[in-house]
Formats: C-alpha cells, sequence, structure tokens
C-alpha cells in the first residue's frame, strides 16, 4: 500500500511538472452557454486539486458541527445503535446454528458500534465455545462485572476446555473449592476431576458439601461415597491393618453407622484377606439394622469366617425358619465353607420361598459339588435371566 500511493503521488507529480519543463503547459477551452473557461492543464489540475481538499475540509468541517448538535448526535447515535443491533441479532443467530467463530466477529461489530455489557457477556460465552480461552477473558474484561468474581467466571470457562486432568489442574480445582466452597459448578467439576485422578482422599472431604449442595441425587451419592470409602480403606489398610483399625474408629458415630460407609468397610476387609473381622463388623451392622441381609448377600459380603455371624443367622433362623433371605445367607455360608449339603438344603428351601436368580445360582453350586449334574443344570437355567 505504502509503494503504490509512492507511484501514484510520482505519477501524478510528473503530469504536472512534464509540461512545465517541456515548455507546453496545454490547453483547456470549456465552453457552457455564454462562459467560455480559458486555461492550461497544469493550472486545471492545481484547481480540481484545491477544490477536492476544500470540499473535503468544508465536509468534515460540517459533519463536526452536525455531531456536536442534538439532532446531530440522536442522528448518528440511532444510526450506530441501529448497526450494532442488527450486528448482535446476525451474531445471536449464528449462535444458535452453532456457528461460533462468525458468530464471536458479529458480536465483536456490535460491541464497536455500541459498548453493551450483554454483548460481552455474549461474546464471553460465544468464545469459550469456539475455544478461545483468551478472548473469553478479554470479553469479560470488557463487560465490566462489578457485582461478578471475574477470577471465578475464567476458572469455570477454564473447565468447560478441559479434556483431561493434570496435576497443576487438579491444584487448581482445590484451590477453587477452598475459595468457593459452595459453587455448584465448581463442586461438581471437583467430584468428576478426583474420581477420575483417584484422590480419594479429596473425594471423601468433598462428599459434605456435594450432600449440601444436592449436586447428586440420594442413589448416585450413595454409590460415590462407597466406592470413595473403599478405595481410601484399601489404601489405609495396604500398609498396615491395624492404620484401616485405627481409621475405622476415627470415623465419628454417624459415619460409622452409615450403612453405606460400613459396606464399603467390609468390602475392603474382605479384599484386603480379613474375613473373620468383616464378618463381625458385618454381625454388628445386621443386628443394629445399619445394614440389610438383602443388600449385604447382593454385595457378596456373607463370606465365613465368623462365627458371631453365623450364630446369628442360626439364632433368627429358630424365629424366622422360613425366611428367605436368611435361609440364602445360610447357604452361601455353608456353601462357601464346603459343607454343600447343608448349603443344598437351605438354598432349596429359599428358593421355595422366594426364587431369585442369586439363590438358583447358588443352589446349582450346591448340587454341582454334591454331584447332581442334572439338578444343577436345572438350577442354573433358572437362574439364567429371562429374555424379554
Amino acid at each position: 500500500m505504502k509503494w503504490a500511493l509512492i507511484v501514484v503521488i510520482l505519477l501524478v507529480v510528473g503530469l504536472l511538472l512534464g509540461p512545465l519543463w517541456s515548455g507546453n503547459t496545454g490547453y483547456i477551452l470549456i465552453a457552457v452557454g455564454q462562459w467560455t473557461i480559458e486555461t492550461s492543464v497544469v493550472a486545471a489540475v492545481v484547481m480540481l486539486t484545491l477544490a477536492i481538499v476544500i470540499v473535503g475540509v468544508v465536509v468534515r468541517v460540517l459533519s463536526r458541527l452536525i455531531r456536536r448538535s442534538r439532532l446531530g448526535v440522536r442522528w448518528f447515535g440511532e444510526r450506530r445503535k441501529a448497526k450494532a443491533q442488527k450486528a448482535y441479532q446476525h451474531g445471536l443467530k449464528l449462535l444458535l446454528q452453532s456457528d461460533y467463530q462468525n458468530a464471536e466477529q458479529a458480536l465483536t461489530r456490535a460491541w464497536g458500534y455500541e459498548k453493551q455489557q450483554a454483548t460481552a457477556l455474549l461474546g464471553a460465552y460465544t468464545a469459550q465455545q469456539a475455544g478461545h480461552i483468551a478472548n473469553a477473558r478479554n470479553w469479560l474484561q470488557r463487560a465490566d462485572l462489578q457485582d461478578v468474581d471475574v477470577a471465578l467466571a475464567e476458572f469455570l470457562l477454564e473447565l468447560n476446555l478441559t479434556a483431561d486432568y493434570s496435576a497443576a489442574a487438579v491444584t487448581r480445582i482445590r484451590e477453587a473449592v477452598q475459595a468457593y466452597p459452595q459453587h455448584r459448578r465448581v463442586l461438581a467439576a471437583a467430584a468428576k476431576a478426583f474420581t477420575q485422578t483417584h484422590a480419594w482422599e479429596d473425594l471423601r472431604q468433598l462428599l459434605p458439601k456435594l450432600r449440601d449442595a444436592g449436586i447428586k441425587t440420594e442413589t448416585e451419592l450413595a454409590e460415590l461415597e462407597q466406592q470413595t470409602f473403599l478405595e481410601v480403606f484399601k489404601a489405609k489398610g495396604r500398609s498396615n491393618s491395624n492404620d484401616l483399625y485405627n481409621y475405622w474408629r476415627q470415623l465419628d458415630k454417624k459415619q460409622r453407622r452409615s450403612g453405606t460407609i460400613r459396606l464399603a468397610y467390609i468390602q475392603a476387609l474382605l479384599q484386603l484377606g480379613q474375613p473373620e473381622v468383616a464378618g463381625k463388623v458385618l454381625h454388628k451392622g445386621l443386628v443394629r439394622g445399619y445394614i440389610s441381609l438383602n443388600r449385604a448377600l447382593q454385595e457378596n459380603l456373607v463370606r465365613p469366617g465368623s462365627n458371631e455371624l453365623l450364630q446369628y443367622l442360626q439364632d433368627r433362623l429358630k424365629q424366622q425358619p422360613n425366611d428367605a433371605a436368611l435361609l440364602h445367607a445360610l447357604g452361601r455360608l455353608a456353601l462357601l465353607g464346603g459343607d454343600y449339603s447343608l448349603a443344598q438344603r437351605a438354598l432349596k428351601k429359599a428358593a421355595e420361598q422366594a426364587p431369585s436368580n442369586a439363590v438358583h445360582y447358588d443352589l446349582a453350586q450346591s448340587y454341582q459339588a454334591l454331584g447332581d449334574s442334572q439338578l444343577a443344570l436345572q438350577s442354573f437355567a433358572k437362574a439364567m435371566p429371562k429374555q424379554a
């Protein structure tokens, strides 16, 4: 552009100076009615240039005067507003079409015509959707939010672009949880990050906040709580069994009475090879009503090794001899303990009282252990899920 302008200037200068140097300035005759104008080419070019400059100056002065007048201010203001509104509406249409790149450009034009906070906020969202995190920050700064934590807004924008969780990202999330302990979006992001990175102790401390915020359903929260405490218990027990026991005892009474946490503790004990202790903890949970026997069977926590658990089942069966859950639990203890005849009798009676896939499967195993392949096959067939 610079060199093109220089070339044009040189050509104009050449047109003016060329005739002068040659001694022939040219001749122009303009006749309009009775009026005639005679001049040279050089003079005509000079006058035309001066006329253009003068007209430009006059137009510029008049434009400034009009703009400063009340009527001019109103007219130009309405014109800019109309252009801003048109660009804003165009940006909205593009946003609805998920064309974030062009939508951001349209909003940039709208901002140039009229600086509205709504435009800046929509621009931040559009830039974030387009993956332009730097642009999103700039839009937020333009919005000049007085009552909004811009640092939090920027953090939430970054969360939407986070595909994985590096150590630095998880550290930032921990800091965000400390700074905004009741913010639902921060808590939800922290729960996801801690789960994916197996930061179970962080997640354990986060659970009360998740419950208070109502982010997850009770079922989802119970599953997350059980998984979290299971991993925490296993980590404690891998180094020393006493560490696991002491950690369990350090929990408050409300947590030890929680069926979900107790189930996780029993699972950890079984996985760490402590079936006797697991049976005692299960027995205590059953006696005090913290855990249901059906849930223990469903979680496969009824294992041999605890005399207290076996005695509990036998005592309860004396009072309720036809209780299917008690019969199933006794049958499973006997099956896993190698007493297949007792297992077969208890499980057969349980199947008569309340048939289920789990009962039939255990009964099939007892038949198989006793060498009765035909009855085993029949029970295995009954244990298969029914197809719709």
